[in-house]
């Protein structure tokens, strides 16, 4: 459908309204002045338009500028727009470091965490450690104690035997008789030979006799170390008569071997394993 043209007069008000609004879609022509009606005529693309007084010349001017101006506008909104986009890349970022730093802290905390668990079992077994030491202090001062335990001391008096030979007189004539002195002397004890029973050299062979000789006094026979216990098995005086120890040497240091084994023997047969601490 074809426009027909007219004809119309614009001020210069009217021509930059007409400018705008009608853009590259206005064509020119020559031609007389028209009436004009005094009221602003917007134009539209494919109408005719005559310019009145104003040259094709000046009216293109006025559409370019009127061009480089809404171009001017895009281009500001293009940037208003690419500042925009700059600013939500910066709090992208700014985003991201936060999230970063939050994930870092919690990072710390669970290592943190970690850390105090692993002090507290420390912890925990440092005191096992030390429950089990008073323990063990506590066992071996209540064997040290049963070990200073001293037997009691048992003695023995032979009863005392004296004989007074009758005294024999007469007279006439007068006699007179005087008994002679009797002494006694109890023959030397050789210490150097002779052996255990064999009961008593089987059990002292034994490993758990071994065992209580080996702790009483490292299984050493002479041991005389001045507190009052002598021997193998670490006899008293007492204890080591008692058992019949003086047939052999007045303590069980002095005696062989096998003489010490024998009196521990009779002791043992007596009594069991509980003279001994290390047999506990």
């Amino acid at each position: 459908m074809a426009h027909r043209p007219f004809t119309i007069t614009l001020t210069s008000a009217a021509l930059a309204t007409a400018v705008v609004a009608a853009g590259s879609g206005v064509a020119f022509a020559q031609s007389a002045p028209a009436e004009s009606s005094g009221q602003p005529t917007i134009a539209r693309p494919g109408v005719e338009v005559i310019a009145g007084t104003l040259s094709p010349e000046s009216w293109q001017e006025a559409i370019n500028q009127a061009s480089s101006q809404i171009e001017g506008m895009r281009a500001a909104v293009v940037a208003k727009w690419k500042t925009q986009a700059a600013q939500a890349e910066m709090n992208a970022a700014v985003v991201a470091n936060w999230v970063a730093q939050a994930q870092a802290a919690e990072q710390a905390a669970a290592e943190a965490a970690a850390a105090a668990q692993a002090a507290a079992a420390a912890e925990a077994q440092a005191q096992q450690a030390a429950y089990e030491d008073a323990v063990w202090s506590a066992a071996a001062a209540n064997m040290r104690a049963s070990a200073a335990y001293s037997a009691p001391v048992q003695t023995y008096s032979a009863p005392v035997e004296t004989y007074s030979a009758p005294v024999q007189t007469y007279t006439a004539p007068v006699e007179t008789y005087s008994a002679p002195a009797q002494t006694y002397s109890a023959p030397a004890t050789d210490y150097s030979g002779g052996a255990a029973t064999g009961d008593a050299a089987s059990w002292a062979s034994s490993s758990a006799a071994m065992a209580v000789k080996q702790c009483e006094s490292g299984g050493n026979y002479s041991t005389n170390t001045g507190n009052g216990y002598y021997g193998a098995w670490q006899f008293d005086a007492a204890s080591w008569l008692a058992n019949g120890g003086g047939a052999y040497a007045p303590t069980a240091d002095q005696a062989p071997s096998w003489a010490q084994d024998q009196v521990a023997y009779n002791y043992y047969s007596s009594a069991g394993w509980g003279p001994w601490a290390c047999a506990q």
